[in-house]
């Protein structure tokens, strides 16, 4: 519903310019086109001997604008009288909501605690690496869990007021699950063992019929608010096993042609899924989608020796330039830079960077290599069998965003 007052209210700006320009002086406003063709009427009103239709089309021209005007005038009415309505009952709603004690996110937070899921006490309570791997680890079990706590909290909400029984869910009024504090592209600390060259399995290809939330259509079975909770449930379930069979893949030592054409497949699966359910985007999550590929692909390695401090090494980089180039101005700092990284870019000089990393090249610890192979199949394993389960249906949380994530999309 907050999402509906916002493009109400940029529909209402939009019809208020529209509006404005309407009564401005310009040549084409609709003011200036009315006065124009008044005088043209009056002039023909003095001619003894006037053409009749020359009059009609001034006559509808006049008659047009004015027509235009009215019913911007009326949809503008229109569009506040909504935005007032939709802005008190969120207010109402709001005032009604339980003490924190008992509110629905404390139920959920108490299901995060009992697989050890903390919220951090900074970033506004989002969850730190460590706590996403639980999450994602146990996501079936948890997201089991937070489905029959929304039913059963749906089912006392019907019971207290039998006139919402079995009532369609209406998408406008319904608040979306809160996934930003528990999305894994929230942190860069969140490490999953790496993953063997395995391909993702691939998506049930038998989805369930989809159903149709468009009640103007009575051939198709409305979506009721259970369907609804069900359906967010299993998109957030898939959505949490995307990221953490992504998350496998990044962390890969040595990552194959293979595995970097399976990591950008699971991200673009994510931000399909991401934008069906109207979440919104982090930079992070932009990041991942348009350079972590290409990342891995050009140092031919995942996250597991970088992680966050690599990002993080590049403010000492510029500090250390800035201490550099001080005594220049911006303009030339600016060029300096350029010119720098240029030659960096230059195959003579990556050339001389690979023979240094060819011959001081880390040599391979074998203590324990063949466990730790065995433990990463294992674990593939699992998540391809995860996967494999997963029924994602061709209708989705509708959103404004982008097309519908199907079983079908091959990214």
């Amino acid at each position: 519903m907050r999402q509906d007052v916002k493009k109400l209210l940029i529909d209402i700006q939009l019809a208020m310019e529209e509006k404005d320009y309407w009564d401005s002086d310009n040549d084409d406003a609709g003011k200036e086109i009315v006065k124009r063709a008044k005088v043209l009427l009056r002039q023909l009103n003095k001619q003894p001997i006037t053409s009749g239709q020359e009059r009609e089309s001034l006559e509808l021209q006049i008659q047009t604008e004015l027509d235009r005007k009215k019913a911007l005038t009326v949809s503008l009415k229109v569009m506040r009288q909504a935005k007032t309505t939709k802005v008190n009952k969120l207010a109402s709603l709001a005032s009604a909501q339980q003490s924190e004690e008992h509110s629905l996110v404390t139920a959920i937070d108490n299901i995060f605690q009992e697989y050890g899921i903390l919220r951090a006490q900074y970033h506004g309570g989002a969850l730190s690496g460590g706590h996403l791997n639980l999450l994602m680890n146990h996501a079936k079990a948890i997201m089991k869990k937070v489905e029959d706590q929304l039913l059963q909290v749906l089912s006392d909400s019907q019971n207290a007021n039998p006139d919402s029984n079995n009532a369609p869910a209406n998408v406008d009024d319904t608040t979306p699950l809160n996934t930003n504090a528990t999305t894994p592209a929230s942190s860069t600390n969140a490490k999953t063992p790496a993953s063997s060259t395995n391909a993702i399995a691939p998506l049930n290809a038998n989805p369930t019929p989809p159903l149709n939330v468009n009640a103007t259509n009575p051939t198709c079975p409305s979506l009721t608010r259970e369907d609804e909770i069900r359906r967010t449930c299993k998109n957030v379930l898939t959505y949490l096993l995307l990221w953490d069979r992504l998350l496998s893949l990044v962390h890969t030592e040595y990552p194959t042609d293979v595995d970097c054409d399976n990591a950008q497949t699971c991200i673009d699966k994510i931000v399909k899924l991401a934008d069906s359910m109207g979440m919104s985007r982090s930079i992070k999550m932009r990041v991942c989608k348009d350079h972590l590929v290409s990342f891995m692909r050009r140092f031919r390695c995942g996250l597991l020796d970088f992680s966050e401090q690599f990002m993080e090494q590049y403010h000492q980089t510029g500090a250390r330039l800035d201490n550099k180039y001080r005594n220049m101005s911006d303009e030339k700092e600016a060029i300096a830079r350029a010119s720098r990284q240029r030659r960096t870019k230059n195959t003579l000089t990556q050339g001389a960077i690979n023979a240094v990393d060819t011959r001081f090249k880390r040599k391979q610890s074998g203590n324990g290599e063949t466990n730790k192979k065995l433990k990463q199949l294992e674990k593939n394993e699992k998540r391809n069998q995860q996967l494999e389960q997963i029924e994602i249906s061709e209708s989705v949380i509708p959103s404004n965003n982008g097309p519908l994530l199907t079983a079908n999309d091959n990214a």
